[in-house]
């Protein structure tokens, strides 16, 4: 389902250009649950960042289900991250002036969905992560792990084909990280790819696979033992 092929992704500091991504190629197929790991500043994020199309390569090649990233338009872009990719990070990045039920229901205003629609299924989306009773509650009224979970229900949103997530524990104490991972377990169960960024060797015994990233480049790819 995505293929990296050689992805180089440099910025410029002051004078200096510094290579955040250097060669990395990648396949992964639908329905993986793919746990990265590394140091900070190994290039985990950025990765991420782009196979969610949030971030383009300096250089190489992404296909998505065999289309060629690149080549797509703007409006094309927006259109794939908003119908196959669902995002959940370590901040939450909840909107403040919207309640848990109109967080949830963004994805679904850019996909053209009407409010009493939207509204309806994003109630249905909090009722299964365990929300049914917050539906009306601003971000600030809500604890770490309640606001990980509107983040889940507004990932999942449209169906996505994978979840991304960057490190969704990260905020979160041991309890609620818990519950947060077992969402996602859940969801994968049920078909949904996973790529999960993380510090956690709990989250990444979850996996299927992980590979390991240092220095912008992976250095080794297993199969997750369960035994």
């Amino acid at each position: 389902m995505i293929e990296l092929l050689d992805i180089h992704k440099s910025y410029r500091k002051r004078s200096v250009s510094v290579e955040a991504l250097n060669g990395i190629s990648l396949s992964v197929r639908e329905g993986l649950w793919l746990s990265v790991v590394g140091p900070s500043g190994s290039g985990k994020s950025t990765m991420l960042n782009i196979v969610g199309l949030l971030d383009r390569p300096t250089a190489g090649s992404y296909l998505f289900k065999g289309r060629e990233v690149d080549a797509l338009s703007d409006r094309e872009r927006s259109h794939l991250r908003n119908q196959c990719f669902g995002f959940v990070f370590q901040s939450f990045n909840l909107i403040p002036q919207f309640n848990a039920v109109r967080n949830v229901a963004i994805p679904l205003y850019y996909a053209g969905i009407r409010r009493h629609e939207r509204e309806r299924i994003a109630r249905g989306l909090l009722d299964q992560v365990g929300l049914t009773d917050r539906y009306a509650h601003m971000p600030a009224e809500l604890s770490g792990g309640e606001e990980q979970r509107v983040a889940i229900a507004r990932a999942i949103a449209n169906s996505p084909a994978v979840i991304l997530a960057d490190e969704p524990t990260g905020n979160l104490d041991q309890k609620s990280g818990h519950e947060v991972l077992g969402l996602m377990a859940e969801l994968h169960l049920h078909g949904v790819g996973v790529i999960l960024v993380t510090h956690d060797q709990g989250a990444s015994s979850l996996a299927q696979e992980v590979i390991r990233i240092v220095d912008g480049r992976i250095v080794s790819r297993s199969a997750v033992d369960r035994n």
